[in-house]
C-alpha cells in the first residue's frame, strides 16, 4: 500500500509540473514597458518585472479561472470560460508591472494571434474591441496572490 501511495503522488507531481511548463511556451510571453494609461489606475508607478515574476502566472491564472469558486461566482458568462480554457495554450501573452498604494501588481493581456497580424506585439499593447474569448485580460496582486478584474471580450 505504501508503494501504490508514493507511485499516485509521484505521477500527480510529473504531471503538474508538465502541465505547467508547457501549458504556454515562454515564447508566447513578453514584458511591456508601457500600455495606455487608461488600462491602469491612476496614480499607479510602473515597476520593473523579471522572468522570476512571470513564471508561475499562466498556470495560476488558470488555475484560478478554472477553480470552483470562480465558475460558482458567475462573474463571466460560462460559455467564455469554456472558451478560454480549452484554448488556453494558444493564448499569447503581455505583462506589465506596476504599483498603486505600495502594492505590487502584474496586468496580464492575453490574445490569440493566430494570423500573426500583431507582428510588433512583444512591444506594443494588443487591444482589440470585440473578438470574443479570443482577447481577454486579468490582473494579479504579488503581494496578496491574488487575481482581479477578469475581462473578456464581448462577440461582435
Amino acid at each position: 500500500m505504501k508503494y501504490f501511495s508514493f507511485l499516485v503522488f509521484s505521477v500527480a507531481l510529473i504531471g503538474c509540473s508538465i502541465k505547467g511548463n508547457n501549458m504556454i511556451p515562454l515564447e508566447n510571453q513578453t514584458i511591456l514597458k508601457e500600455v495606455p494609461l487608461s488600462l491602469i489606475p491612476e496614480g499607479s508607478q510602473r515597476i520593473d518585472l523579471t522572468l522570476k515574476d512571470i513564471s508561475n502566472l499562466p498556470v495560476l491564472a488558470f488555475n484560478h479561472i478554472n477553480s470552483r469558486t470562480y465558475r460558482s461566482a458567475n462573474l463571466q458568462p460560462m460559455d467564455k470560460i469554456n472558451q478560454v480554457l480549452s484554448n488556453y495554450s494558444k493564448y499569447n501573452i503581455q505583462y506589465y508591472g506596476y504599483i498603486k498604494d505600495k502594492k505590487r501588481f502584474i496586468f496580464l493581456n492575453y490574445f490569440i494571434n493566430s494570423n500573426n497580424n500583431y507582428n510588433d506585439w512583444r512591444s506594443i499593447i494588443v487591444l482589440v474591441k470585440d473578438g470574443g474569448a479570443s482577447f481577454w485580460r486579468i490582473v494579479y496582486c504579488i503581494d496578496n496572490r491574488s487575481f482581479y478584474n477578469l475581462e473578456i471580450n464581448g462577440d461582435a
